[in-house]
């Protein structure tokens, strides 16, 4: 069982740990990370790939009707939900989308088949690379779903 914001702490770290340890190989740098929510004083320089990672709860649906045997008064709610990974492949990088699918696997890769410690389990994680291209950026999206359960 896990509460809902420690669940998102670990989506976070279960994806940075993994965009750290894999994504500098694909353009010569770890691409920044914009992090839903979380303000910083240092501007991602727009000229370099870069992602963003976001999350959106979708349900908390009661699971069980009585109290909790372990938790007395507490019954278990199931949440699920999205999470979003957003690839920013500027067009001014040369072969920026293709090298883009190559740095999308690393986001999949961070999620399939993987559960936290705290339950956190993904599935259909997936990569849709038909995004069309706005202005100044080729755009790559990996969406994973999610699903936990919550004492309430």
């Amino acid at each position: 069982m896990i509460e809902f914001d420690a669940a998102v702490k670990e989506m976070e770290a279960l994806f940075n740990t993994a965009w750290q340890a894999n994504s500098g190989a694909v353009f010569g740098y770890v691409p920044a990370i914009e992090w839903h929510g979380k303000e910083t004083k240092d501007k991602i320089d727009r000229l370099k790939v870069w992602a963003r990672f976001s999350t959106q709860n979708v349900f908390e649906e009661q699971a069980t009707l009585s109290a909790c045997v372990d938790e007395p008064f507490k019954r278990r709610f199931n949440g699920s939900g999205l999470i979003f990974v957003q690839l920013f492949l500027p067009k001014t990088v040369a072969n920026a989308l293709i090298k883009g699918r190559t740095l999308a696997k690393v986001a999949r890769n961070a999620f399939r088949a993987k559960k936290t410690d705290g339950g956190v389990v993904f599935y259909n994680v997936r990569i849709n690379d038909d995004i069309a291209p706005e202005e100044m950026f080729y755009r790559i999206n990996v969406v994973a779903e999610y699903d936990y359960d919550e004492l309430g």
